[in-house]
C-alpha cells in the first residue's frame, strides 16, 4: 500500500478489486490517448499540458461516469488520523469534509496510478521493470 501525503495529510492508496480496475479503466480511456500524446510531444511535460491534454475529453464526461471513478478511487484510499488510517468513504459519502476537488483529482490519479502501473509497464515499447524499453516486434 504506497503512502502519499498532500496538503499536510497523509493518505494510504489502496487497491481495488479486479473488476473495480476493469470498469475505472474503461471509464478513464478516453483520457488516456490525450494524456499518451501529451507525452510523446515533449521530454516531460508539466502539469498544466497534461490537464489542457485532457480538458475536452474530461469534460464531456457525463457526471454519472466521473462519480463512478472518483468514489471507486477514494472507497480505496484511507487518512491518517492520529495513530490510525481512517476511510475516506463510508456508504459513498465522503467522511471527511476538509477534503476538496483539488484533493480529490489527486488521490483519484494516485489510485489509478498505483492499480494500473503494471498494466501499463508490461505492454510492449513501455520500460520494463529493469528500466528498459521493449520493443514491440
Amino acid at each position: 500500500m504506497e503512502t502519499i501525503e498532500i496538503d499536510g495529510n497523509t493518505f494510504q492508496i489502496g487497491k481495488l478489486d479486479a473488476f473495480s480496475q476493469l470498469h475505472v479503466f474503461r471509464r478513464v480511456m478516453p483520457l488516456l490517448k490525450p494524456m499518451a500524446a501529451a507525452w510523446k510531444s515533449g521530454d516531460s511535460p508539466d502539469m498544466l499540458d497534461i490537464v489542457m491534454a485532457v480538458a475536452d475529453d474530461f469534460a464531456a464526461l457525463p457526471d454519472e461516469q466521473l462519480d463512478y471513478v472518483v468514489k471507486k478511487c477514494m472507497s480505496v484510499v484511507k487518512m491518517q488520523q492520529g495513530e490510525r488510517f481512517a476511510p475516506l468513504m463510508r456508504a459513498d459519502k465522503l467522511m471527511f469534509d476538509n477534503l476538496d476537488m483539488a484533493v480529490l483529482m489527486r488521490l483519484s490519479v494516485a489510485v489509478i496510478m498505483e492499480n494500473f502501473q503494471g498494466f501499463f509497464a508490461n505492454l510492449p515499447g513501455v520500460a520494463s521493470s529493469a528500466g528498459e524499453v521493449e520493443s514491440a516486434a
